[in-house]
C-alpha cells in the first residue's frame, strides 16, 4: 500500500467517524449492553467527533505535503471563533457588525447548542397530559446572553401564587410570553399588569401551542376574568393541527421525557471542536428557519403545510368561549424577526368568520432586530417593553366596551 492510499484511508475513516457519529448515531446505540450503551453515548459519540476532526486534519496536510498540525491549528482557530463570538460577542460586537448577514451562520451554530428550560432538570417535569410544565419553586436558567430566576407557582406558570386567585387578566403563550431569557419582572405579561393595575397571571410555558395553552386556561377558574391575551408564533401551527385533528396531544411518555432531559444535559457539555461540528453541519445542511435574515421567506412555507391553521386556531378559541365570553386579545411573536403577515392573515379570517369581541396587536414592523438578542432568537426587556405598552393601549380602546 503507497503511501498516498494510506493517506486516502486516513482521510475517509476520519470522514466516516464524523458522518456514523453526527448522522447516524443510533448505530453506537448498545440497549441491551448498558455500560457500553452508557460510554458509547455520554463519551464516544462526543469526543469521537473531536478524534475525528483532529485525524482529518492530520491527514488533509500529509495528503498536501504540508505540516501534519497546520490543519489542526487552523481547525482551533475556527472553534476559538466561535467561542469567542458566543461569550463575548453579544455584550461587545457593536451593532452595526452584529446586524451583517453573515453573522446568521454563527447564530444557527449557537442555536444548535441551544439548551431548553422545558428540558432543564432543575426547571421542569414531565406531565402525562402536556408532556412537560414548569417545575414549582425557584430555579435558575442560563445561556450566553442571560442569567434568569424562575419563580414558578404550583400550577406550574412563571408567576406567584396569590395571582392564581381570581386572576383578571390571563396570558396565554409559549417562552415568548414565558419570558424567555427575561427577569420575571420585565415579561411584556408584567409590564401589562403594572400599568393597567390588573391582576395578571401569566401563563406561558416555553414551545406550549395554543392547544396546550387551552390545557393551561382550563387550571384555572375563568369567573374573574376580563381579558385574555393569546400569543401565538409559527410552533403553535403543528401542535394546533394535531389536536383538532386527534382530540389529543399525543403519547409522549415520561420516558420521552427523560430522554429529552439527557439530551439537553449533553448539549451542554463541552468537547473539543464541539462548535465546528454544528457549523460543519449547518453548511452541509443550512436551516434558513433559524436564519434572522430571511425576513419573511419561511411565512408562506411554514403555513402551507397546515392550510387550515386559522381554522384550527378559531376550533380552539371556541373552546375557550364555552366557559369565558370576554375580550380576547391575540397578538404574534416571530423568533428574530416578527412577521406583520401573520396578525393580518389571523383577522382576516376573524373578519370573514364574522368572530366577535377579538382582537389584535400586530407587532410586525414594530420589533426591530434591537429588540431581539443577538444569538437566541427571543426577544429582549426593550422589546417585551414594547409589546406590553401596545397591549394596554389596546386594552384601553376596548375596556369601556366591556364596562
Amino acid at each position: 500500500m503507497t503511501k498516498s492510499q494510506k493517506k486516502l484511508i486516513g482521510l475517509l475513516f476520519s470522514f466516516l467517524l464524523f458522518a456514523i457519529i453526527v448522522f447516524r448515531g443510533e448505530l453506537l446505540s448498545f440497549p441491551n449492553r448498558p455500560r457500553i450503551n452508557t460510554f458509547m453515548q455520554d463519551y464516544f459519540s462526543l469526543w469521537g467527533i473531536s478524534l475525528s476532526i483532529l485525524l482529518f486534519g492530520y491527514f488533509l496536510a500529509k495528503a498536501f505535503k504540508m505540516k501534519w498540525w497546520l490543519f489542526i491549528a487552523l481547525f482551533i482557530f475556527w472553534e476559538c471563533t466561535y467561542l469567542f463570538v458566543f461569550n463575548f460577542g453579544p455584550k461587545f460586537l457593536p451593532e452595526t457588525i452584529k446586524s451583517k448577514g453573515f453573522f446568521g451562520h454563527f447564530k444557527r451554530v449557537s442555536l444548535a447548542h441551544r439548551p431548553l428550560i422545558q428540558f432543564e432538570a432543575d426547571c421542569a417535569r414531565y406531565d402525562s397530559t402536556l408532556f412537560y410544565t414548569l417545575k414549582p419553586g425557584q430555579s435558575t436558567f442560563t445561556s450566553y446572553e442571560f442569567d434568569n430566576q424562575y419563580y414558578v407557582n404550583s400550577k406550574g406558570f412563571r408567576d406567584s401564587e396569590a395571582d392564581l386567585n381570581h386572576p383578571e387578566v390571563l396570558f396565554l403563550g409559549d417562552s415568548f410570553t414565558m419570558g424567555w431569557g427575561i427577569d420575571q419582572d420585565k415579561t411584556f405579561a408584567q409590564v401589562f399588569e403594572n400599568k393597567t393595575k390588573l391582576k395578571t397571571l401569566n401563563s406561558g410555558i416555553s414551545s406550549y401551542g395554543t392547544a396546550r395553552e387551552y390545557f393551561s386556561f382550563k387550571k384555572i377558574s375563568p369567573d374573574s376574568l376580563k381579558l385574555i391575551v393569546i400569543q401565538f408564533h409559527d410552533t403553535d401551527l403543528e401542535e394546533n393541527n394535531y389536536w383538532v385533528k386527534n382530540k389529543k396531544l399525543g403519547n409522549k411518555t415520561a420516558i420521552d421525557f427523560e430522554s429529552q432531559v439527557n439530551n439537553n444535559s449533553k448539549i451542554k457539555k463541552y468537547y473539543l471542536f464541539k462548535h465546528l461540528k454544528a457549523a460543519i453541519i449547518d453548511f452541509i445542511t443550512p436551516s434558513p428557519k433559524l436564519d434572522p435574515n430571511a425576513k419573511g421567506n419561511n411565512l408562506g412555507a411554514e403555513f402551507k403545510k397546515i392550510p387550515n391553521f386559522g381554522k384550527d386556531f378559531y376550533t380552539i378559541v371556541e373552546q375557550i368561549r364555552e366557559t369565558y365570553s370576554g375580550p380576547i386579545i391575540f397578538t404574534y411573536a416571530g423568533s428574530f424577526y416578527t412577521e406583520p403577515k401573520v396578525v393580518a392573515v389571523f383577522e382576516k379570517y376573524a373578519t370573514e368568520n364574522n368572530i366577535e369581541d377579538l382582537y389584535f396587536v400586530n407587532m410586525g414592523g414594530k420589533l426591530t432586530t434591537q429588540d431581539y438578542y443577538f444569538l437566541d432568537d427571543h426577544i429582549n426587556a426593550k422589546g417585551h417593553e414594547k409589546i406590553g405598552n401596545e397591549l394596554v393601549s389596546k386594552w384601553r380602546t376596548i375596556a369601556p366596551k366591556n364596562n
